[in-house]
């Protein structure tokens, strides 16, 4: 049984660093869960476009994670979850905010799939996490929802993730697996993706012609688009409607959140 809400998780993430296939080491931080008990599943967070600090910039001790960052791996550790948040950026020397970039800058399709497949590793090979390898998740959310979606992909990556749930993807993946409209593209494991429908990467349907394709390959591990109504892209970084969050964006981030901690039940 999860608790979506409650009282804070009181410790701090643990900075640590993943070793990626290409040898670069990696920032990461680890969010133990709130029980000791057997083995813990587990999730790999991955960051969008604008990086995993505030303000699109590192403090002197790296410790400045964005806010919803922070949010989820405190609320997936009271669930019994534990969760590595991996910094596919500064190792790179690129710069904390690529939002904008197009194809420049860090590479979601396989550089940051390279870097998901570490946190995997990461997580599996810790013996003091107690991480349950057979159950772990990955998450990501704009670039990082991408990235979910590319590392899932059944002909290309290892079958190591038990799940995938994609936050806001561009699907269009630079017309990697063949492209949108002829896409080759089919996941090994439940993928979900969920996006509002104000949202450009909603109206742009590349979501929803690739998980029709995979279909059409016989691949139903890609679930329908899940879609939440006049709400915008980020549409969960929004508390309260103030600056640009409207009342469809606070909404469509409370069903969210709880949408998402349902899936992950079948971890």
């Amino acid at each position: 049984m999860f608790t979506l809400f409650g009282p804070a998780h009181a410790a701090a993430p643990v900075a640590t660093t993943v070793v990626n296939e290409q040898g670069i080491e990696l920032r990461a931080w680890y969010f133990a869960p709130d029980t000791s008990a057997g083995s813990h599943p587990a999730v790999v967070m991955l960051h969008g476009c604008s990086g995993v600090f505030s303000y699109s910039k590192p403090n002197a001790t790296y410790s400045n994670l964005q806010k919803l960052f922070t949010e989820w791996g405190q609320r997936l550790n009271r669930a019994g979850y534990a969760a590595l948040l991996i910094d596919s950026y500064t190792a790179r020397g690129h710069p904390q905010n690529q939002c904008g970039n197009g194809s420049e800058g860090t590479d979601e399709v396989v550089a940051r799939a390279h870097d998901a497949i570490a946190g995997y590793r990461k997580l599996a090979a810790t013996s003091a996490w107690h991480i349950d390898p057979a159950r772990i998740a990955v998450m990501g959310w704009s670039q990082g929802g991408s990235t979910t979606v590319s590392v899932l992909d059944i002909s290309t990556w290892p079958a190591v993730f038990k799940m995938g749930v994609a936050f806001y993807p561009a699907c269009g993946l630079y017309n990697a697996y063949g492209g949108v409209s002829t896409s080759t593209y089919a996941p090994y494991s439940p993928l979900h993706t969920l996006l509002g429908t104000a949202d450009p990467f909603y109206t742009s349907g590349y979501c929803q012609v690739r998980q029709q394709r995979a279909v059409e390959l016989g691949s139903h591990e890609f679930k329908p688009v899940e879609s939440y109504v006049d709400a915008d892209h980020s549409f969960d970084y929004c508390t309260s409607t103030s600056g640009s969050c409207s009342t469809a964006d606070v909404e469509a981030k409370s069903v969210a959140d709880s949408r998402v901690m349902h899936l992950l039940r079948d971890l």
